[in-house]
């Protein structure tokens, strides 16, 4: 296999994907909104550069991606409920994510994600794989099928797809923790607790020193529940929002940057001025109530010791402060939302054993002895 193999992690989530590889011998990360419509034209975008985004058509079915998110009126593809993580929508985000980052055209040997509820299955001996699910994911990014892509015109080639792996969210980021980024395996903790809040959902599991795994949950309850709660509470408790006629027809890319700065700026076309309301009292509602939920539908498992607090929602000040004050010792990493795109790069670099490993571990062992060398 060729030594111009590269390796690629890639996140997709419901509300954000995330990417991860090498460059230089360093992880260099990416993150881009998880808005997928389908169908290939016909939307366009005020202000918004023609490149903006990226239209696919596999046989039939058509999926236009905006990387750099949209306040439209129309709902986006909603990864949980519409196709799952397997996916024509999750392909076009990962074809995205592949060329956005300057794969076009090369070989590729990619790791991608599934939850944790998805990807493990309880059986007799523990917790395993769930085949049928890996291959259905890993199916679908093998994209043969590509007829159309809004780079073809201009001569830009699809990447190769050489080889793939799946592994679930959560665990995932364990692996960040448990190996550093020269492949050395640090010591942990006798039993910890990840509890992963992204987008979509919330995945938990609890590993062992030994590591291994023996408790497993997936609930649908990430930070895109809570925004919907405070949609709800705003469309119902804001008079000025009554303008929208129902709290469905507020897009939520607009919700949650009323929520990131704890304001609603508003512009009146009689008066030509803007209203600011401060909504930081409903937040703080909002979120109270949103880590009560989490503390009823995640319980603390028999015997940990320790609450590794993941995805992006470990980088919420608030939502922290909240699980902190009732949860044992919480460990933060220093890139929360990243650990688990980190983890599964890790993974495929350092663990699967595949033909490409030997050419990366020998670009790794070259580059630290070259570095010793000039020290």
């Amino acid at each position: 296999m060729s030594k111009q193999t590269q390796i690629i992690a890639v996140d997709t989530g419901n509300g954000r994907t995330k990417v991860a590889y090498w460059e230089e011998g360093k992880i260099k990360t990416d993150v881009f909104a998880s808005v997928v419509y389908e169908g290939t034209g016909g939307k366009t975008q005020i202000g918004q550069k023609e490149n903006s985004f990226y239209s696919y058509l596999f046989g039939q079915d058509g999926y236009c991606v905006f990387p750099e998110g949209d306040t439209a009126s129309a709902r986006p593809i909603d990864l949980l409920s519409e196709g799952g993580y397997s996916g024509n929508a999750v392909k076009a985000l990962f074809l995205t994510a592949l060329l956005r980052n300057g794969f076009a055209g090369q070989d590729v040997a990619f790791i991608s994600n599934l939850p944790i509820g998805e990807y493990f299955q309880k059986t007799f001996e523990g917790y395993e794989e769930n085949g049928a699910k890996v291959n259905s994911k890993l199916d679908v990014l093998g994209h043969s099928r590509v007829d159309y892509f809004t780079g073809q015109e201009s001569g830009i080639e699809l990447p190769r797809v050489v080889n793939g792996s799946i592994y679930a969210e959560g665990a995932a980021a364990f692996v960040d923790y448990l190996i550093d980024d020269n492949g050395e395996i640090n010591a942990v903790p006798s039993s910890v607790q990840v509890v992963d809040i992204g987008s979509g959902t919330i995945d938990v599991c609890v590993v062992h020193d030994d590591h291994s795994i023996t408790y497993t949950q997936t609930e649908p309850l990430g930070i895109g529940y809570m925004l919907e709660k405070l949609r709800l509470e705003l469309f119902n408790k804001v008079p000025a929002l009554k303008r929208y006629l129902s709290s469905d027809r507020i897009p939520m890319p607009l919700v949650e940057s009323w929520y990131q700065s704890k304001n609603i700026k508003l512009f009146d076309p009689h008066t030509k001025s803007h209203t600011d309301i401060n909504i930081a009292d409903h937040c703080s509602h909002i979120i109270t109530d949103y880590c009560n939920k989490i503390r009823q539908r995640v319980p603390l498992q028999n015997g940990v010791s320790d609450v590794f607090l993941l995805g992006g929602g470990a980088l919420d000040q608030e939502i922290y402060a909240n699980l902190s004050a009732c949860w044992p010792n919480i460990y933060k990493p220093e890139e929360p939302d990243f650990a688990n795109v980190k983890g599964l790069l890790k993974l495929e670099t350092f663990v699967n054993d595949k033909n490409y490993n030997a050419d990366i571990v020998d670009y790794f062992s070259k580059s630290k002895t070259e570095d010793e060398e000039i020290a």
